[in-house]
């Protein structure tokens, strides 16, 4: 939703709750035990430190796992014409520690192309990439994968440090090199059909012709993009005497503007692509832009007034309905729509009840439950758009949602900037007071490129709020400090440390959050 999230990044809102993106957890996995217990102090030291975890997360908490792909056919003779290769990768979610909440979506990036794979009967995601003609030969991999379950739970091959086999298995490519040097087809002609067109009461097509010189190269196809409002893409038709096509220019509220080709895209028989710009485009061919005569409407659509119902709800043990009313008013190209959010993550379905075009009222209505709104963030944000695509928002406090707190700890260093000696220790800071921290849930790794190494050995040291040192493993810390054993660390090298991927629920804080996915990177001091 445009101007959302700037808006609450501007209330200095960060964490977007269970259902926000955090590293590698995001979405929560759907819970039907909604059931909280009251909210309590993150400063308070009394009673027992070992909380549950909150009902409001997955105890889904491993990524998935990446196979082995295959492609069908394994190997393309793309010299004459293009190819379609089918390729099948297993993955599967095994959970951990609860059970596994399945594969939500799986890409990969291959070929420059960016393909979503589809799910078959099997663990199998299935895809088809396109092999374009003349292609380098050779041995061609998948560069990245990123799966994710339905927990959110994200693993991406260029971000989680391990080095996988699915990124060795080849797609072998025979072509023969195109010629050198490249000839690029010539453009020798190109018309439009209207130097003005009036959108006022309604949309108008614009034509464009184009010749090419097709001696030394055979041309594959043939697109322009159109400076219209909005801008569009323009694939050309092969005719007997060139190329053509057709913009749809929309009935609009922008003004009179002047629409421009911006460039000429010319794909040839080798697969390269020959662009022209506007500059040149103008320069041999007397190219003017087209005259777009439209409605003007400069102003901003208005919110004459929010009313929520009810103004306050408890949302902690089950869901309350919240019932939102906008009134509007635009007296130029008129409301087009209403949006509301709840916070970051809810939003409010909106429709229009009553009145014209230019005034009218809009209202709708939503349930938020105990998982839905982080704690203190039940604001309304309120966003009306117009027919020109102008918009105006506002910021309405009146509602307050009690909710449990959901924000996850943090985990960060220190001083993230400054080298760290390598005899020690590193000091991880935590925002607020956490359980579960030990050697196991805490790790410190060795930085080889995009890959880690197995965890180093250490000791670990913890401290509560006032600086006391206390036991990692049965009371609440805000810092720890990690002592490496010696020689584990080298002087003028990259680490990270970073919450045990595999143990990441251990890691809680009053409430019961678990703590964040991060990696915090340092380097050591070099020895001079």
């Amino acid at each position: 939703m445009v101007g959302f999230s700037g808006a609450f990044e501007a209330l200095g809102v960060s964490d977007m709750g269970p259902r926000g993106r955090l590293w590698a957890v995001g979405a929560t996995a759907a819970v039907t035990a909604l059931v909280m217990a009251a909210p309590v102090s993150a400063e308070d030291e009394t009673g027992d430190p070992a909380v549950p975890l909150s009902s409001c997360w997955s105890r889904d908490a491993g990524l998935p796992t990446l196979g082995t792909p295959t492609f069908t056919p394994s190997t393309v003779d793309v010299t004459d014409q293009p190819a379609e290769v089918l390729v099948s990768l297993p993955v599967q979610d095994r959970g951990g520690p609860g059970a596994a909440t399945g594969v939500s979506s799986v890409w990969i990036y291959v070929l420059d192309q960016v393909i979503r794979l589809e799910p078959t009967s099997t663990d199998a995601w299935t895809g088809r990439v396109s092999v374009q003609r003349r292609t380098e030969p050779g041995e061609h991999t998948i560069e990245s994968i990123e799966a994710t379950d339905k927990a959110g739970n994200r693993r991406h091959t260029e971000e989680d440090g391990v080095f996988h086999s699915a990124l060795e298995t080849p797609l072998t490519v025979v072509s023969d090199p195109p010629p050198e040097p490249v000839v690029e087809p010539a453009l020798t002609s190109l018309t439009i059909s209207k130097q003005k067109v009036s959108v006022r009461k309604k949309a108008r097509k614009v034509a464009f012709h184009l010749a090419v010189d097709e001696s030394t190269t055979t041309v594959q196809s043939v697109g322009l993009r159109f400076n219209s409002k909005p801008s569009q893409q323009v694939e050309l038709s092969r005719t007997t005497d060139g190329f053509t096509g057709t913009a749809r220019v929309p009935r609009s509220w922008f003004g009179t503007y002047r629409a421009k080709v911006a460039s000429v895209q010319v794909l040839d028989e080798y697969g390269f692509v020959h662009r022209t710009h506007t500059r040149e485009l103008a320069d041999r061919f007397g190219i003017e832009p087209v005259k777009v005569i439209a409605r003007d409407d400069e102003r901003r659509p208005r919110i004459v007034k929010t009313t929520v119902s009810p103004t306050s709800i408890d949302a902690r043990t089950k869901r309350r309905k919240v019932t939102v009313t906008v009134k509007t008013r635009d007296d130029r190209s008129g409301v087009n729509s209403v949006q509301v959010n709840i916070g970051p993550e809810v939003s409010v379905a909106m429709r229009k009840i009553r009145g014209t075009r230019r005034a009218n009222t809009w209202r709708g209505s939503t349930r938020v439950g105990p998982c839905d709104v982080p704690y203190r963030q039940g604001k309304l944000l309120v966003q009306v758009r117009d027919r020109a695509l102008r918009s105006d928002d506002a910021l309405d406090t009146r509602l307050r949602v009690r909710t449990d707190d959901l924000r996850r700890p943090a985990v960060s260093l220190a001083h993230p900037r400054r080298a760290w000696s390598a005899e020690g220790p590193i000091r991880v800071l935590f925002d607020e007071r956490v359980t579960g921290v030990n050697d196991d849930s805490l790790l410190v790794v060795r930085r080889d490129g995009l890959y880690w190494s197995a965890p180093l050995t250490g000791t670990l040291s913890c401290r509560n709020g006032a600086g006391t040192k206390v036991s990692c493993g049965s009371e609440r810390v805000r810092e720890a400090r990690w002592q490496p054993a010696p020689g584990e660390l080298e002087p003028g090298r990259r680490y990270a440390v970073m919450p045990n991927p595999d143990a990441v629920l251990d890691i809680r804080d009053r409430a019961g959050n678990p703590a964040r996915r991060s990696v915090e990177d340092f380097e050591t001091k070099d020895e001079g």
